[in-house]
């Protein structure tokens, strides 16, 4: 699953920029045959040659827009969010969560958690609470890396350096049940991701994480081939 996913975004980018080497050599001779038209003075193959130049090159503008510009952009827009003072704002009341949990009454904890998140689902600081209580005071790392899911699925959130740790949590715990895949898809899919906030140092520890456990299921992946 985790090579098949690999291979098909490296397949994806290999097609994307033999589509721009194609549609560039494409102007270039619709260039040259503009050219020879005008010596013959030849007016409706100038005119359709030009229309067809017109046409590839708003193509080649799209996809360069949807596959390139995208990420310039997007690593722009997280550099402009970066800063912390424009990043966190004040969390919700969870002193009480921490003196439950303290006092080892982790049920009673977790349902006021899980009512602050009902109130204020967009605060990654909740869902990381949810997240360690679940994995350590509950032992149910399955449930904790739902958690993680369930938030990162969300179509809105704080801009905080909790949700890179919270990615790192949860690549670090699906690592040890073997999931890597699970955890290279989240961290993939958040890269990608624009508007993050993450900030250049947020983005290389992510990167370096899916690096490693894209190099650890490889190896795994050809012991078991081999063994």
């Amino acid at each position: 699953m985790l090579q098949g996913n690999r291979w098909s975004e490296l397949i994806k980018r290999g097609l994307t920029i033999l589509c721009v080497l194609v549609l560039i050599g494409l102007i270039v001779y619709m260039w040259m045959q503009e050219g020879i038209a005008f010596e013959r003075k030849d007016q409706i193959g100038a005119v359709f040659n030009f229309f067809i130049i017109i046409l590839l090159s708003l193509v080649l503008g799209i996809i360069s827009v949807l596959f390139f510009l995208r990420n310039i952009v997007a690593r722009f827009i997280d550099s402009l969010l970066a800063p912390r003072k424009f990043r966190d704002r004040p969390a919700p009341l969870i002193s009480p969560v921490k003196a439950l949990i303290k006092q080892e009454r982790y049920d009673e904890a977790l349902e006021r958690l899980d009512a602050l998140i009902e109130t204020d689902p967009e605060t990654p600081t909740l869902w990381m609470m949810r997240f360690d209580l679940l994995s350590r005071e509950f032992n149910d790392p399955e449930e904790a890396l739902r958690t993680t899911e369930t938030y990162f699925v969300r179509p809105g959130r704080i801009c905080s350096d909790n949700n890179a740790k919270l990615v790192l949590r949860y690549a670090e715990l699906a690592r040890k049940l073997e999931r890597n895949n699970d955890a290279i898809q989240l961290l993939t899919a958040e890269l990608h991701r624009s508007g993050t906030g993450y900030s250049r140092a947020e983005r290389k520890l992510l990167e370096n994480m899916r690096e490693a456990l894209h190099a650890e299921q490889g190896t795994v992946e050809k012991t078991n081939k081999n063994g």
